[in-house]
């Protein structure tokens, strides 16, 4: 029995998956992360008159007092302290993106983001998209996502070209160590869906899908923030009711596509949908999440399908193979 379940265990989180699908999902997770802290996206300012704030109001966040420790457990980073720890996350971010010592790159991408948060955190204010992406990050540093679409892996094909080694095409390559880091990634977009499905039931009870509790904080965002959509979609009732109990079903079920990968096709067009309107009607930024959903893109596959019914990706690769032969 023991033995049974650990090949099951080790069959679901170790599993051989393509390289690409990994890759695939480093590049916009990455790119996302790097647009949010890039002009006019970052918060440089924001860093700036959080570092200006008296130590009253200061309670830092105890993994903050572990990136600290090796000045001081209670030391205070100042602003010329933090812009440094910026730059270099930009650097990290930068170099992630394009793969080059990738995982290298990844750790000083995740460690500068967790640590610029972290301060921003030890403020009272907090925010879940922003944690989210920090799991992905750092989930993203321990795997081997820099095997594909990567600087790193076009010198290792050229030095094993030039030793005459062959290497796997693109959609081929597979690791068994390149499935857990997806599925973490998707199953901490379901434990974070099915909290905020709780937590709307532990407080309100079924009474949350009635349509008004949407409605006023739709209306109260979109006047807040002068989001015309906003204030139009809160005058129409229904259509907010409906809203309401949609939004229920779907965070509260989303864990479904865990067991039943099939109902991706379903629920992850459903989110980006939510996020986006969101956006528009409340300028309430989910963009964390929408990136995290990369993790269940089959880019190989999809890779494939270029290669295969596109005719200009069909005639590029019979003109290379005619040129080798």
């Amino acid at each position: 029995m023991t033995t049974r379940l650990v090949a099951a265990w080790t069959r679901y989180w170790f599993r051989p998956t393509p390289t690409l699908d990994l890759a695939g999902a480093r590049i916009v997770i990455v790119g996302m992360a790097l647009y949010l802290l890039l002009p006019p996206e970052g918060d440089l300012g924001r860093l700036r008159d959080l570092s200006l704030l008296p130590d009253q109001l200061y309670d830092p966040l105890p993994v903050l007092h572990l990136l600290v420790a090796p000045i001081g457990w209670t030391y205070r980073p100042g602003f010329e302290v933090l812009e440094a720890v910026y730059w270099v996350a930009v650097a990290g971010g930068v170099t992630a993106l394009i793969g080059l010592f990738t995982n290298v790159s990844l750790l000083v991408f995740a460690w500068a983001n967790v640590f610029l948060q972290a301060f921003k955190y030890s403020f009272g204010e907090f925010h879940h998209p922003e944690g989210v992406m920090m799991i992905g990050l750092v989930v993203l540093a321990l795997s081997p996502s820099g095997r594909a679409l990567s600087v790193d892996a076009w010198v290792r094909r050229r030095r094993r070209g030039g030793a005459g080694v062959a290497e796997a095409g693109p959609t081929e390559a597979t690791s068994s160590l390149a499935r857990w880091p997806l599925l973490v990634i998707r199953w901490v977009l379901a434990l974070a869906y099915f909290s905020a499905a709780f937590h709307k039931l532990r407080v309100a009870g079924f009474d949350w899908m009635n349509g008004h509790t949407l409605q006023y904080y739709i209306l109260r965002d979109a006047d807040r923030w002068a989001a015309p959509l906003g204030l139009w979609v809160g005058q129409h009732y229904p259509l907010i009711l409906a809203l309401s109990v949609v939004t229920m079903l779907w965070e509260g079920t989303f864990f479904l596509v865990l067991v039943f990968p099939v109902l991706a096709w379903i629920y992850v067009p459903l989110g980006l949908g939510f996020h986006a309107g969101t956006w528009l009607t409340m300028r309430a930024g989910f963009f964390q999440f929408m990136a995290l959903y990369a993790a269940f893109v089959p880019w190989s596959a999809a890779y494939r399908w270029c290669v295969e019914k596109l005719p200009f990706r069909r005639q590029s690769t019979a003109g290379l193979t005619a040129r080798s032969t």
